[in-house]
């Protein structure tokens, strides 16, 4: 099939046409010598080299690690890089010694070429110099075209090594000897050099924006009439690998060019975006030669042919050209009119070159294959115009066929897949049940298009989906014993699973018939023993369902069913996915009480699993049960507190080594993600099991080796859920624990080595500390003293810092509050500082943002110390600012104060600023003023009151729902602080505010202020003072 698209649009502009003027000045690249580079190698010959890169790849492991060593501490001699690029280049050398010629330049390159200021004089040595750097540029070029289209990987550490001196921004007249390297027609190597140089320098420029994009749209003016007469040549040729390369690489370069803004060469003239967009379709429509489609599927999917991944890279431009530039999902607003002329004129091109691919693919998938990467974009193109008005008809007039003919044979099972869930289950868990991973494969893609159908084309789709699925499963009835409907059935399954969601509302032609779908669909596939990877996959369509039953013999049905893929199978794919729909089943109250025996024995089959395997989902599963079975599992607490932890030490251990070997690997992220799930079931174990204060100090003690691991390697990464699990321990015992005193110690140490830069994830944790801690200490407390350090150093380093500001004044009020009057020996230097910073803030506009952040906390340090020292606190502030402070507390206090313990310290401030008001003289003139302000916090507090209490049944009520898996309670209403206070003791809250006040009322300043007042306010203080 050939396309060519015609479209004749003239010269109508859809965006401003820039030009651009390549400069005339050549630079012959190619024949570039320099004759200085020539000089032989001070103290090795060119045969020495030679020998030493062999000696690399030598089986005997001294003599390699002699040359290497030898050629590190050879890395600063003059010409010794040319040299290895020259012998890179030499086809007369082996392929080995080529390539670690290469590999050696590349590394050097990427070490030396810049090293940046501040490192050891002896690194500087090594530095590339800029004679040498203008060699290597001059014979790089030359030396990728001698390598192109050579086997192994010498041509890719030669381009990889071009890349890297382009990210430096060291080569900016590079485009010129591109131009000249894709002018020379008459010589593939030259062009696809060229080629090679072009896909770089606009993968360097392909995330700028405005006009920092004007270099790349520069270099797309110049180039692509260049290219542009190329394709149709190219696309002939493409049976042979240079061509297929070159397609390759093309591809590649329109994708950088497209990347995020459309180069308003392409968006000025459509009649050159259709030249390109019929170079897309015709690589997709060009046959694959033999040699691939001869292979094994699986080495077939495995291939690195370049034709291949041509063929991958034309399907998914124009799914991402759709998505950004189409009128799909992450398009602008600003490209409306190009998105409407894509839709109109491209995208019905597009479809049909698809609707024919798909019917040739569905009629014999071998001869017309698609690799999974292919079809995952193919897909993404129809799942985008789904939801575009304009192009939704030619969706929908291909529905059926599409949901037939595309949906169901890339979701269900195959061979392959039944071998795998046989051969390999951990690796099937998380290929097909590891939703965390992103996976660009066509069963994904599938996933999503009947996703987006059922929640963007609901009444149009669901009806066609739900025969489907009749069809599916009626057909499987009839052929229960036949290996390819059961295969079939997986399709419908994880459809079903899909589309529930949309079907279960109540506008749903189904909503009445969920049951009967569960027990005519899932529930059949569900008691198959012949195929347990169906069992599997109706077990997560279980664990998808959110249905409250009312038959309760399907239910029992469900549960005895899941429960025996649980608990008398041997194939973990199936015991995994039985497990999780267990934990969505427990919603339904019969299945809870009869799971609730059964806990015990399996948690300790999840924890076997979960110390064998490393997938993310065991542990979520635990987490969960730990949660909903708390009491039932409290009997074995320790014991499973003792199992995770050694889960944990083993996995951070081994973090540790993969680290110290490899700081930059991503080998260990299987392994983070572990250990931070059972850092989480941690956590609820001890949120949880609150019935005894013994039981919370025994899961502390067993988890201590966890956390201390944590603090002491700087393993951040669990930051979040250490102090998470000490911060709940201390809330729940309401006292500090000579354990928990070792872990304030550790912890401290830890945020002054390394932790400041994650000072929230602290923050918790350090305020239970000191609300739970300090009120038995005095300032002379070594651990108050060093603490309070700590914050102030934290403070003035980083004064200009909102937030670190507002974690700073947090603790530092807290502190204040809980040790009370002895805090005055600090004052002077508290305040000393806090002046310094709010006054850099106030004054600088561009830090008027974090002013903003940090003034509720700043006005919650000034009460509190008023309230515990006032008079030493005015003599620390000065009456002048103290003043200021005060009015700017007047003028925000409505708006940042709404919680019961606001209004408790602001009653307890104003009481005590007006008991000392003789020592400010401005703020006397305003007594009668801060008395009704003093008044209005009290008429407001019993509201507040109230909603407190509505806060924490609305609390309870919502982790029960939560817990029974039901919705939870909208809390947009309610203020972050609102909730936060919830779950958060103040050294406040013993204070009885109305004893105080009828205290307060016995002084003779606050009765001659009260005199005066009007009648209704005199009644309310006679009411307050007389309970």
């Amino acid at each position: 099939m050939n396309f060519s698209i015609n479209l004749d649009f003239g010269t109508r502009p859809l965006g401003l046409l820039f030009g651009w003027k390549l400069a005339r000045q050549s630079l012959m690249v190619v024949t570039s010598e320099v004759n200085q580079t020539q000089a032989t190698i001070e103290a090795m010959d060119k045969q020495g080299l030679l020998q030493l890169l062999q000696d690399t790849l030598s089986p005997q492991q001294q003599v390699r690690q002699n040359a290497e060593q030898v050629l590190l501490n050879a890395q600063k001699q003059s010409g010794l890089l040319l040299a290895c690029l020259e012998l890179a280049a030499d086809s007369s050398q082996k392929q080995e010694v080529q390539a670690a010629a290469a590999i050696y330049f590349k590394n050097v390159v990427r070490k030396y070429w810049y090293v940046k200021g501040g490192v050891p004089d002896r690194l500087k040595e090594f530095e590339i110099n800029p004679q040498e750097k203008t060699s290597i540029k001059a014979q790089l070029i030359p030396a990728i075209v001698s390598v192109s289209f050579s086997k192994g990987h010498v041509s890719s550490q030669l381009t990889s090594s071009l890349q890297i001196i382009l990210a430096l921004k060291d080569w900016p007249d590079l485009l010129e000897g591109t131009v000249q390297l894709l002018r020379n027609a008459s010589d593939l190597k030259y062009v696809y050099t060229g080629l090679l140089c072009l896909k770089e320098l606009l993968k360097l420029e392909r995330y700028e924006v405005n006009a920092h994009r004007q270099k790349l749209n520069q270099m797309v003016e110049v180039t692509f009439p260049i290219l542009e007469p190329l394709l149709p040549t190219l696309v002939q040729n493409f049976h042979d690998s240079k061509s297929g390369e070159m397609c390759y690489t093309v591809l590649k370069i329109f994708k950088y060019s497209v990347f995020t803004y459309l180069p308003p060469y392409l968006a000025s003239d459509l009649n050159k975006l259709s030249s390109w967009c019929t170079f897309h379709l015709n690589i997709i429509s060009a046959s694959l030669p033999d040699e691939i489609l001869g292979l094994e599927d699986d080495d077939r999917t495995k291939t690195q042919d370049s034709r291949s991944k041509a063929k991958k890279w034309a399907y998914g431009n124009l799914n991402r050209f759709q998505s950004r530039h189409g009128g799909g999902i992450a398009s602008r607003k600003e490209d409306v009119q190009l998105a409407a002329a894509f839709c109109e004129h491209f995208t019905p091109l597009i479809l049909n070159c698809y609707w024919d691919i798909i019917s040739q693919w569905h009629v014999d998938s071998r001869k017309n294959w698609l690799s999974s990467a292919a079809l995952y974009h193919l897909i993404g193109f129809m799942n985008e115009c789904i939801t575009i008005d304009a192009t939704w008809p030619m969706i929908e007039s291909k529905l059926s066929a599409i949901l037939s003919h595309i949906a169901v044979p890339t979701l269900c099972a195959t061979e392959a897949t039944v071998e795998l869930f046989e051969d390999e289950p951990e690796e099937y868990l998380r290929r097909f049940f590891d939703f965390s991973r992103e996976q660009n494969t066509a069963d994904v893609a599938s996933s999503t298009l009947v996703y987006t159908l059922a929640r963007s084309r609901f009444s149009e789709s669901i009806p066609l989906i739900i025969q489907l699925l009749s069809e599916l499963f009626a057909a499987r009835q009839s052929n229960l014993e036949d290996p390819k409907f059961a295969l079939q059935s997986e399709a419908g399954l994880r459809i079903l699973g899909t589309v529930w969601d949309s079907i279960s509302k109540t506008t749903s032609p189904v909503h009445h018939q969920l049951e009967d779908i569960v027990k005519s669909f899932v529930l059949p596939q569900l008691q198959d023993k012949k195929f347990p990877f169906l069992q599997a996959r109706a077990c997560e369509t279980l664990s998808l369902i959110d249905l409250k039953f009312t038959d309760m013999d399907l239910l029992s049905k469900l549960f005895e069913s899941t429960s025996d893929c649980l608990e008398k199978t041997n194939s973990l794919p199936l015991q995994v996915e039985a497990a999780d729909a267990l934990r969505f089943l427990v919603g339904n109250e019969v299945v809870e009480r009869a799971l609730a025996p059964r806990i015990p024995m399996i948690m300790s089959q999840l924890l076997d699993f979960s110390n064998r395997y490393e997938i993310d989902l065991i542990n979520n599963i635990i987490d969960d049960f730990v949660l909903k079975f708390a009491k039932e599992l409290e009997p074995f607490a320790v014991q499973l507190a003792n199992n995770l932890c050694q889960q944990f030490l083993r996995l951070g251990s081994e973090l540790i080594q993969l680290e110290s070997e490899n700081p930059n690997s991503a080998d260990g992220s299987e392994k983070e993600y572990q250990a931070g799930s059972i850092m989480n079931t941690m956590t609820t174990m001890i949120f949880s099991m609150t019935s005894s204060a013994e039981l919370t100090q025994n899961l502390l003690r067993e988890f201590s080796p966890a956390i201390s691991l944590v603090l002491d390697n700087a393993l951040t990464i669990f930051s979040t859920e250490a102090m998470e699990i000490l911060e709940t321990a201390n809330y729940t015992l309401k006292k500090m624990t000579a354990e928990m005193w070792h872990f304030f110690d550790l912890t401290l140490n830890a945020f002054n080595l390394y932790g400041n830069e994650y000072y929230e994830d602290y923050q918790a944790f350090f305020d239970t500390c000191v609300t739970y801690g300090f009120r038995d200490a005095g300032f002379n407390d070594q651990r108050v003293q060093k603490f309070v350090t700590s914050i102030l150093e934290l403070l003035n380093e980083r004064q200009e810092e909102g937030e670190v500001v507002d974690f700073c004044y947090e603790l530092l009020y807290s502190i204040v509050l809980a040790i009370g009057p002895s805090v005055s020996v600090a004052l002077g230097e508290i305040w000393k500082l806090v002046v310094t910073v709010e006054t850099n803030l106030q004054l600088s506009e561009e830090l008027a943002p974090d002013f903003d952040i940090s003034l509720r906390s700043f006005l919650k340090l000034m009460l509190s110390a008023l309230y515990v020292c006032p008079s030493q606190v005015i003599v620390a502030i000065g009456p002048e600012h103290f003043f200021k402070y005060v009015e700017l507390y007047f003028n925000n206090a409505d708006e940042y104060f709404i919680t019961v313990f606001d209004f408790k310290l602001q009653i307890m401030a104003l009481m005590s600023l007006l008991l000392n008001i003789e020592q400010i003289p401005p703020l006397q003139s305003h007594s009668q003023s801060i008395f009704e302000k003093l008044l209005r916090c009290l008429e407001i507090l019993p509201s507040v009151l109230t909603k407190r209490m509505e806060l924490i049944k609305s609390d309870l009520a919502t982790t029960k729902e939560a817990a029974l898996g039901e919705e939870e309670e909208d809390w947009n209403n309610v203020d972050e602080q609102e909730s936060k206070e919830l779950t958060r003791d103040t050294a406040l809250d013993s204070v009885n505010i109305y004893a105080e006040f009828k205290q307060f009322m016995a002084n003779q300043t606050p009765q001659n202020l009260a005199a005066t007042l009007p009648e209704d306010k005199q009644k309310l203080i006679q009411l307050l003072t007389s309970s």
